[in-house]
């Protein structure tokens, strides 16, 4: 039967206990972590873009001259066991499910406070100002907008460095494209700080002859004297640049797990986002599992096409440097996975996971014949909603 998050913590607690726990172990090697260092902060981001600078970019390269450079019967077929990679209560979008950490240690301190739901208010307020500025032609109004050592790059790669270079790449866009509109949607907002924010979203500029260019960004804002400016900017190819050589057509179908989800109970609360990534070749998940008087967990999840096997193959590593991976098959709403993992300790876990699509503001990730080392753990039923609008 399935259990509550909170009934899960403590059964899986007492399976785990029963083994010691080595000295800390080297986290494994993770290539997605290589992608990191934006605006000299050490984290990991997923290479989206910004507001369609690029557009401004291809309309005016004269003036970068001067800068540096995408529903039930259960048939699994002859698919691996699912892994189990987390300590206490751990999701893995995709079911990969596994401990990480053989016994959860308490911290003196509790885990730092969410920032306020106004402060994400705030900075979709600014990002939409933006905007504004951008479809009145206001070149003063939209560079209020940038911090004074802002960073762009764009789809190609070439970085701009300035307000003054960034300002002239606008500059010349009201000029040779005057009437041009921009709209942008927000998909994701993660605080790194109270005064340091990740903003994902998609931009779409539509010319004065109806012609448009849609993409997505990662913004890194920085709250200064009361007010969110932009720090730095990185841009994506377009739609029909993200098509050429992507495994877009293969994944689309999970597409409806794109933006922030939420599981919350007494004890548990696990949140996570889920974004496109690579030339849209992958789904990269993000999550966190924030456990009452427990160390919060991280853990992170590439979804992509395996061509060998002609499935889609999820590759999954923890923050405790347990690892695992698994393949997915399809019935109808729900796609079941059967993964193997291995835990931070070296003992092997699996499971069966199902994800079921309910409505485009609700999901349920379940767990069966869930085993750590060959002796079985409770089964587990979690049901997640959306937090915000669905990503468009």
């Amino acid at each position: 039967m399935g259990q509550t998050p909170e009934k899960f913590v403590s059964s899986y607690c007492r399976v785990h206990s029963q083994a010691g726990v080595p000295g800390s172990t080297p986290r494994p090697f993770i290539p997605i972590d290589c992608w990191r260092c934006l605006s000299g902060l050490s984290i990991m981001l997923s290479p989206f873009a910004h507001g369609r600078l690029a557009m401004a970019a291809r309309l005016s390269a004269s003036a970068c001259n001067s800068a540096d450079g995408e529903p039930t019967v259960l048939r699994t077929g002859d698919l691996m066991r699912t892994s189990v990679i987390a300590a206490g209560f751990v999701l893995v979008v995709g079911g990969l499910l596994t401990s990480s950490f053989a016994q959860q240690r308490p911290v003196g301190n509790a885990p730092a406070a969410q920032p306020p739901s106004s402060e994400t208010e705030a900075l979709r307020q600014a990002s939409q100002s933006y905007a504004e500025a951008f479809n009145k032609g206001d070149l003063t109004a939209l560079m209020a907008h940038w911090s004074s050592d802002p960073e762009f790059v764009d789809e190609t790669g070439k970085t701009i460095r300035g307000r003054d270079a960034i300002a002239a790449v606008f500059k010349s866009t009201f000029e040779e494209s005057k009437g041009a509109t921009m709209k942008i949607t927000t998909k994701a907002v993660r605080f790194l700080k109270p005064d340091i924010a990740i903003q994902d979203g998609v931009a779409r500029v539509t010319a004065a002859d109806g012609e448009s260019d849609t993409g997505g960004f990662t913004a890194i804002w920085m709250k200064t004297d009361g007010k969110w400016l932009l720090s730095r900017v990185q841009d994506l190819p377009g739609e029909d640049a993200a098509a050429l050589g992507s495994n877009f057509e293969r994944l689309k179908e999970l597409d409806w797990l794109l933006g922030e989800w939420e599981s919350e109970g007494k004890q548990t609360r696990v949140t996570f986002t889920c974004k496109w990534r690579d030339n849209r070749n992958f789904l990269l998940i993000e999550q966190t599992i924030h456990l009452r008087d427990q160390e919060a967990m991280t853990l992170t999840q590439l979804i992509g096409w395996d061509p060998l096997q002609q499935q889609i193959r999820s590759w999954v590593f923890d923050s405790r440097g347990g690892f695992g991976e698994g393949l997915w098959s399809r019935s109808g709403n729900r796609w079941d996975v059967e993964s193997a993992g291995v835990l931070s300790d070296g003992r092997s876990s699996s499971s069966l996971s199902s994800w079921k699509y309910i409505n485009d503001n609700t999901c349920e990730w379940s767990s069966v014949d869930r085993e750590i080392d060959g002796r079985p753990v409770p089964d587990i039923v979690v049901k997640y909603v959306r937090k915000g609008a669905k990503p468009e």
